[in-house]
């Protein structure tokens, strides 16, 4: 008995049926593309057993005129039961472990988005995943994103019209989202006009401890630390002095070429910004020419046992002489000013020590993953001082 599996093979041509058969160009992607499917035993879906029903019925006097008088009842049958498809479509909350989780910041609960194939939404997801750490399994329906305001408003409001449903407390906490957003100066902390506002009582505390008070001659040290106090607006001006552009700047990163800026205007600035306490990071290939230039410029600027150095290359070293030398092999405490370390290790001394650098000056982008991670957790400005910037920390996800 003919099925309208055999009859959509047979017109497509992926049958050894006889026949001569026409299909309208209009028919023929959409007609092969199923028909592929259903010899390799794909079963149909019932929205494609609806659109081949359809379609061939237009082609009823070509099968007719080539001996299928069954074609009427062949259509009516099917070789395999129709496959089901889960069309849901949802935004919601859940507690599940994730099988990696070093795609977001914190453990759950996640934002599960799931939706079927559709090319309009999986184009609606890439702009939501451009800007949120998200977690997605290829081939699957669904994906997860951090619970956080950001991804909260861009899945709510990038999917609201599209027959979500959305849990209600996502919906909830987006219209607070919203209402924040249309009056910025009301909530959000920030600075602008010479003056704070909303900033948490606890950050506050903390900056006014490490820089005193908010003033014209300390405002700018104020933006540069804003990641740090949570500020989240600040001026916006187009930087004339290292100072400034180090202060501005649009992430925690910062790239400072030797070709254009000294190493001692760049300390300088630093030591202007009152960036201490500070981890630098030596190259093992470079460290004592490295090492001599900060401690060069630091002679006369800080006391020697309030920097350490917590490493020793291989053997006997110019690098080692100089350590000794210059009496920076110190004990590492709350007042220590600068730490050095090697670019290809984390030392344990670190982990866990009252010591924890809020910015970091590192000749090399390319770093020890552990001791990346430090960094990035610890520090709030990131200066990478090298002519050219590692395309591995730009495009892999080697730094995650």
């Amino acid at each position: 008995m003919l099925t309208i599996e055999d009859c959509l093979e047979t017109i497509t041509g992926l049958s050894n049926s006889y026949g001569d058969f026409s299909i309208d160009s209009s028919d023929s992607n959409i007609m092969l593309s199923i028909a592929r499917q259903t010899v390799r035993g794909t079963a149909l879906t019932d929205r494609q057993h609806i659109l081949i029903l359809e379609k061939l019925k237009d082609y009823r006097n070509q099968f007719v005129d080539n001996g299928y008088a069954d074609f009427d009842q062949a259509v009516k049958e099917l070789r395999s039961q129709l496959r089901h498809i889960d069309r849901s479509k949802y935004i919601k909350l859940v507690y599940e472990d994730l099988p990696n989780d070093r795609y977001f910041e914190t453990q759950g609960p996640y934002i599960k988005i799931r939706f079927p194939f559709r090319k309009s939404l999986v184009a609606s997801i890439a702009q939501v995943t451009k800007e949120n750490s998200n977690w997605h399994e290829k081939g699957s329906h669904e994906y997860y994103f951090q619970f956080n305001e950001q991804s909260v408003a861009a899945l709510v409001s990038q999917f609201k019209n599209k027959d979500f449903v959305i849990d209600q407390e996502l919906i909830e906490v987006n219209e607070k989202i919203q209402i924040i957003a249309a009056d910025r100066s009301k909530y959000v902390s920030s600075i602008a006009n010479a003056t704070m506002s909303n900033i948490h009582p606890k950050a506050l505390i903390l900056a006014q401890e490490e820089l005193g008070g908010f003033s014209q001659s300390t405002e700018l040290r104020y933006v540069d630390r804003c990641r740090r106090y949570g500020i989240v607006d600040t001026p916006k001006k187009n930087p004339i002095t290292l100072c400034e552009s180090i202060a501005y700047r649009s992430t925690k990163e910062y790239h400072n070429k030797p070709t254009q800026t000294s190493l001692d205007d760049l300390l300088e600035a630093l030591r202007n910004l009152d960036r201490f306490p500070l981890l630098v990071v030596l190259e093992k290939t470079n460290a004592e020419k490295q090492l001599r230039e900060m401690l060069d410029y630091y002679r006369d600027v800080l006391p020697d046992e309030q920097q350490s150095v917590l490493f020793r290359l291989d053997g006997g070293s110019k690098f080692n002489d100089l350590v000794k030398d210059r009496k920076v092999n110190n004990w590492v405490d709350k007042n220590t000013k600068i730490v050095y370390v090697s670019s290809d290790k984390l030392p344990k001394l670190l982990v866990g020590n009252v010591w924890a650098p809020t910015a970091t000056v590192s000749f090399s982008s390319k770093l020890n993953r552990l001791l990346n991670t430090y960094v990035e957790n610890s520090s709030d400005l990131i200066v990478f001082r090298e002519e050219d910037y590692s395309l591995i920390r730009k495009y892999s996800s080697y730094y995650g």
